[in-house]
């Protein structure tokens, strides 16, 4: 397995290079240019690089085809009107604040939006575990019908809720 080396440790080499180049007065300009394309090589030639992509996923359209095909099998499977709208609602919630294609998620992304439910809209341990149970029933369905290869809800567990037991 390849050695991770941190950016600031790479930096510090070539800088230290450098400055040994640049002390040599006694040298012409593209010497001392020689010397220091020769320090970058010296320091980078033994590194694996690669470019890191930052940029929000493209996948955004079969994410919502793929929702829009979820709440028609909730449809069809007997849910009401209301439940049907109110997971809608949740998914356009859910999708609008992480901005992210379904097979870009993860566990972590869903941890950190139901931990944003809870400490920014001060949602209630009983709403978290509805969310939750919303997100993972469409990431179950995704998973059963192929469209993604594994479920980032498996390891999301419902929060712990005391049960209130109504007087008759």
């Amino acid at each position: 397995m390849a050695e991770q080396v941190r950016v600031d440790e790479v930096v510090t080499n070539i800088m230290y290079g450098l400055a040994q180049v640049i002390a040599e007065e006694a040298k012409t300009e593209q010497e001392r240019m020689n010397e220091a394309k020769a320090v970058l090589y010296m320091t980078l030639s033994h590194m694996q690089m690669y470019v890191e992509e930052t940029a929000l996923s493209t996948n955004v359209d079969c994410s919502a085809e793929w929702v829009r095909l979820y709440l028609a099998t909730m449809v069809i499977r007997g849910c009401t009107e209301m439940t049907v709208e109110s997971y809608r609602q949740e998914y356009t919630t859910f999708f609008h604040t992480l901005k992210k294609a379904i097979p870009d998620i993860t566990t972590g992304d869903i941890r950190g939006y139901l931990a944003h439910c809870k400490l920014v809209r001060h949602n209630k341990d009983v709403t978290i575990n509805n969310k939750t149970r919303m997100l993972r029933g469409l990431f179950t369905w995704l998973t059963e019908e192929d469209y993604i290869d594994r479920n980032p809800m498996l390891r999301i567990k419902d929060n712990k809720v005391e049960h209130r037991v109504k007087e008759v």
